[in-house]
Parts: C-alpha cells; structure tokens; sequence
C-alpha cells in the first residue's frame, strides 16, 4: 500500500506530539494494509464511513482515511474545536497571541509591521499570499483566513 503523503503525515505529528504515536501505529498498519474497498478498511477501522473515497483502480484514497482517522481521534480526545464563529482577524489574533507574536515579530513574515497593522485594523484584506504564509507558519488551513 502507499501513502500518499508521508511528509504531511510527519508535519502534522510534529505539531501534535499527544498523537504522535498514535500516528505512528496508523503509517505502520497502512502501509501493511491491503485495502481495495471500504469494507477491507472497516475490518481495521469500524468507525470509517462512506466519506472515504474508493479510486476506479479500488485503492482506497488514503489521505481522506488519515483525514477521517485524525476527524475521529481529535473528536474523541476532546481536541475539535468549533472555529465557524471566528472570523479570519480574529483567528489571526488568537494565533499571535497563542504563539507569543508581536506586531513587529509576525509583520516581516507577511510584509511588514505596516501591513499587518492595516489588516489588524481592517484597512485592508489578507492577501492570497499572506494567506498561505501565515498557514504555513501556524500549521493551519488556509480556509481559517478566508
């Protein structure tokens, strides 16, 4: 079996190190599996659902397997949280505030000091590219800033 995406699989447990070996026992069996329907990955997995996706060749789309297996584990450990009343400034904030970062510190990652205070202030919008900088930084969805 291959998984898709080993790296961000990695990335992920990295960030999270309570899941870590959790994650690491997931790699184990996935790669061992042998998984053409989602009936072979309900035998490993019972709580897998419909959601995960069967290709014309029968693999099964492992990615959105990691995704459902990280959905129910987060759920299940109390860690998902509801962020659909946030809006994109105010994740921004909870994020500088979360990781220490001032102004100054987090400005020169999107532009400057200047920028990040107009986007604060609500002179002006994310851009596409200060979106995808900001999620990379916090290891977050880019969709938190839309």
């Amino acid at each position: 079996m291959r998984i898709v995406n080993e790296q961000v699989i990695e990335r992920f447990a990295r960030r999270r190190a309570d899941c870590c070996a959790w994650l690491e026992n997931w790699l184990v069996i996935a790669r061992q599996a042998a998984w053409q329907t989602i009936q072979d990955v309900k035998k490993t997995y019972p709580a897998a659902d419909g959601g995960i996706r069967v290709r014309s060749g029968g693999a099964v789309d492992h990615m959105e397997t990691l995704a459902q297996l990280i959905d129910d584990y987060e759920k299940g450990e109390g860690l998902k949280m509801d962020l659909s009343h946030l809006t994109p400034l105010d994740a921004l904030r909870h994020l500088m505030e979360v990781h220490g970062l001032t102004v100054t510190a987090l400005g020169g990652l999107i532009g400057s000091q200047g920028t990040l205070c107009d986007v604060l202030g609500g002179r002006r919008q994310l851009s596409k590219a200060m979106i995808r900088k900001l999620a990379d930084h916090f290891g977050v969805s880019p969709a938190i800033f839309l």
